[in-house]
C-alpha cells in the first residue's frame, strides 16, 4: 500500500460559495449562515488536529499526595463530535442547495460533488 494515495474527501468552504453561486444561492441568508457555520467548524477541527498532533495523547492529573494518574487527552473524545456535527452541516448545505436552487450554465458540477460525498 506504499503508493496508493488517499482521496480527500474534505469539501472546503471556497467551493460550497462556488457551487451555493453556480445554483443563483450566493445570496441566499440560510444558506450564507451555514457556509459561516461550517467554515467555524473547519477552523475547530483543525485546531484540534494540530494540538493533539502537538501534544502526548495521554495527560496526567495529580489528584492525592502528588500521585499522578494518566488520562487520554480530552480533544480524542472531542474530534468526532465536531468531525460528525461538520459532516451534516455539509450535507444539510447541499440539501439545501439541491432543493432551493437552480442551475445555471453545464451540468457537471453538483452531480459530481454530491457523488463525491
Amino acid at each position: 500500500m506504499a503508493g496508493r494515495k488517499k482521496k480527500n474527501k474534505e469539501v472546503g468552504v471556497e467551493e460550497l460559495r462556488a457551487l451555493a453561486k453556480t445554483y443563483g444561492l450566493e445570496e441566499n441568508p440560510l444558506l450564507i449562515s451555514q457556509i459561516e457555520m461550517y467554515a467555524v467548524q473547519q477552523r475547530v477541527i483543525s485546531m484540534i488536529r494540530e494540538e493533539l498532533n502537538n501534544s502526548d495523547a495521554a495527560v496526567s492529573k495529580e489528584y492525592v499526595k502528588g500521585r499522578e494518574n494518566l488520562y487520554a487527552h480530552p480533544l480524542i473524545k472531542e474530534l468526532p463530535k465536531h468531525a460528525d456535527s461538520a459532516t451534516r452541516t455539509a450535507d444539510g448545505i447541499v440539501k439545501l442547495i439541491k432543493e432551493l436552487g437552480t442551475k445555471g450554465g453545464d451540468d457537471d458540477g453538483f452531480e459530481a460533488f454530491v457523488s463525491s460525498r
